[in-house]
């Protein structure tokens, strides 16, 4: 494995339109910093219940890179664990793409204009009990697989589906936004924490001895996503460590010169919602600039922490006890809250 010089970016990718495309994007960006060409290396993943469809590549991915296959792994951050450091490898966050959900239809409608029972997909537990939340009048079928697998059933011939909710970005980088009708806000059909971001990682030892991959590293990294990601996975290690297993949304982002949070709890039981959203001041643009990446996350890691220490206070973890069969017709009621 060693620290020689590299001649070219060996880049591990695996099965998936959008991990693919994700992957040659970062390929390709790399390669114009660097100056070095890449290869992309094909990484078989094993299954996983955790992850979409089954499957995670992160431990397969993560594997290659330690043991030399591989000199760069891109991963998409919801699929990555909750607290991202891993032993001798350095991940960058690039510039992140849309957080918003999308409503997929072939017939045009817009979320408020589906009929009653109109079969609508979900594949995670926050987008179906969101969905039931907020039209408890329609029928949300729990689908699983890739993107591509979601959306051929919703258009392929005879498909049985009247809607989709996936992510927009994800949309956007298989190009695909030509089937959304409507694209939802945080306050109407809230994400899952990480969505739109991507995390590439590498090996300590080849940063330390390839001057141009560190330097091109340094540039890709943008602080604000880095900081609103890293935010929003310490919210939800922390309410999963404190017993809270209901589905949670959150969105960290940075607005001016303060770092932000929102969050929501969305019961599978469709019981009482949760939401809170608190911010933090940063340092000046300067300090910014010269502050190390721990220095970033621990910022961010306790403006996590306050806003889930408030959902706990607000009984995060009573929500547990909720009847996650939730009897047709039966609506939500929402908790708002905000502080600084």
């Amino acid at each position: 494995m060693g620290t020689a010089q590299l001649e070219q970016i060996n880049v591990g990718i695996c099965a998936g339109a959008v991990q693919t495309m994700h992957t040659n994007e970062a390929a390709g960006n790399l390669s114009a910093l660097t100056g070095l060409p890449n290869e992309l290396v094909t990484i078989a993943v094993g299954r996983s219940s955790g992850a979409l469809g089954g499957v995670n590549p992160v431990p397969a991915m993560r594997e290659a890179l330690k043991s030399g296959r591989i000199d760069v792994a891109i991963h998409c951050v919801d699929e990555m664990p909750f607290d991202h450091s891993e032993h001798g490898l350095t991940y960058i966050t690039p510039r992140r793409g849309s957080i918003k959900e999308a409503l997929c239809t072939t017939s045009g409608a817009e979320m408020a204009a589906l009929p009653r029972g109109s079969r609508v997909s979900a594949d995670t537990d926050l987008r179906a009990a969101t969905l039931r939340a907020l039209r408890p009048d329609l029928e949300v079928v729990e689908t699983f697989g890739t993107l591509a697998q979601r959306l051929n059933q919703l258009v392929a011939p005879g498909a049985d589906l009247d809607a989709a909710i996936v992510s927009y970005a994800d949309l956007a980088t298989i190009r695909r936004t030509e089937l959304v009708t409507e694209v939802l806000n945080f306050d109407t059909l809230p994400p899952v924490a990480g969505q739109g971001a991507v995390a590439i990682e590498v090996r300590n030892d080849l940063l330390k001895g390839n001057p141009k991959l560190k330097t091109a590293f340094e540039k890709l990294d943008h602080k604000p996503t880095r900081m609103g990601i890293r935010a929003e996975r310490a919210l939800v290690y922390r309410l999963l460590e404190h017993g809270c297993t209901q589905p949670v949304a959150a969105w960290g982002r940075v607005e001016g010169s303060d770092l932000v949070l929102s969050a929501c709890i969305i019961p599978l039981g469709g019981a009482e919602q949760l939401r809170h959203q608190s911010r933090v001041s940063l340092p000046s643009e300067a300090q910014l600039a010269k502050a190390t990446p721990a220095e970033l996350d621990g910022i961010s890691t306790a403006l996590g922490h306050r806003v889930a220490d408030r959902l706990l206070a607000q009984g995060a973890t009573q929500l547990n006890q909720t009847d996650p069969k939730v009897p047709t017709g039966v609506a939500t009621r929402r908790r708002t809250q905000s502080a600084g």
